[in-house]
């Protein structure tokens, strides 16, 4: 029995570091504050992310082409934010402005509702510093324990 509870722990903890390494929320945060230039008024909007990440409730990531990123930070907590699966940003003229546009973390439901978060400020990504800052990162790893020691 204490066998198998050893092999169903490593299996479980194999398969959370499966594909690339996963970096804990308040450390992948700091990373993007870290690379986060100046804040800026506004940034162009062709209406479509080319991508996102969610770091937590106040803060979003948003790519709106490959190597042009802009760190989003929200006016309060934003209920939806730290687990929605769709964001819509509203823009006005081409243009998402600090103070007047919002973040709408879509549910998980589907449905048209989801949480209006206010932008607050608007910082550019280097894009460059941010890959460096996840290459230096340290792995962990998993150490298998004696059976006798699970028990």
């Amino acid at each position: 029995m204490a066998r198998t509870a050893m092999v169903v722990t490593l299996v479980v903890l194999f398969a959370g570091c499966a594909g690339s390494p996963s970096v804990p929320p308040t450390d992948r945060l700091d990373l993007y504050r870290a690379a986060a230039r100046e804040p800026e008024r506004s940034f162009t909007f062709a209406g479509n992310l080319w991508g996102w990440n969610s770091l937590g409730g106040e803060t979003l990531a948003v790519w709106t082409h490959r190597d042009r990123g802009f760190l989003l930070e929200v006016a309060r907590p934003c209920p939806d934010l730290a687990f929605t699966v769709y964001v819509t940003l509203t823009s006005r003229g081409g243009r998402v402005v600090a103070g007047a546009d919002s973040v709408i973390a879509r549910r998980i439901d589907g449905g048209i509702g989801g949480s209006r978060c206010r932008i607050e400020s608007i910082r550019p990504l280097d894009a460059s510093k941010l890959r460096e800052s996840k290459r230096n990162l340290r792995e962990g790893e998993v150490a298998e324990q004696p059976a006798e020691a699970i028990s």
